[in-house]
């Protein structure tokens, strides 16, 4: 027995429905993660550059790094750029130089940057964040030339992320 008009009416116009609200759900949430990585880039990352820039612009003395323990080196760099009264960016952890950035649909990236004097280095990114990164500083998405360059992490699903400043 064939379904009467109306009812198929409303078995198509539902399932139409129902695209729209799967289509309108899936751009609400890549909407939501494109803020959150142009929050972590503008308003963390650039800021990081600026500090660093003002550091070494008032001379700062920069801490000893030997490589071994990056998060003692982080905290002696933090108090030496407070007592040079130069203003740290904000951060989403208890501490400035952890990241936690949070996608809809994505695993959570837990992001370490370790300064230097002349490059930031980026601990955690995911290749999707490195790309982007690399594509808001150098204009150009080749990680192997320009000011980022990327590096396979610890776990395959990470990277490591140098930007020359």
């Amino acid at each position: 027995m064939a379904p009467s008009p109306f009812a198929s009416d409303r078995i198509s116009f539902g399932i139409v429905y129902a695209m729209v609200a799967v289509i309108t759900l899936w751009a609400g949430c890549r909407l939501i993660n494109h803020g959150l990585e142009s929050r972590f880039l503008k308003d963390y990352l650039l800021q990081w550059e600026v500090s660093i820039r003002a550091f070494s612009a008032q001379q700062g003395q920069w801490p000893q790094f030997t490589g071994s323990n990056h998060v003692a080196y982080m905290n002696r760099l933090m108090s030496a750029m407070k007592t040079a009264g130069v203003q740290l960016p904000k951060s989403n952890t208890d501490v400035t130089y952890r990241y936690q950035l949070a996608p809809i649909g994505a695993e959570d990236e837990d992001i370490f940057v370790l300064c230097l004097h002349n490059r930031l280095v980026l601990y955690g990114l995911s290749t999707k964040s490195l790309t982007r990164l690399d594509r808001c500083v150098d204009r150009h998405k080749d990680l192997k030339r320009g000011r980022v360059s990327g590096y396979p992490g610890k776990t395959a699903k990470t990277q490591i992320g140098m930007w020359r400043l």
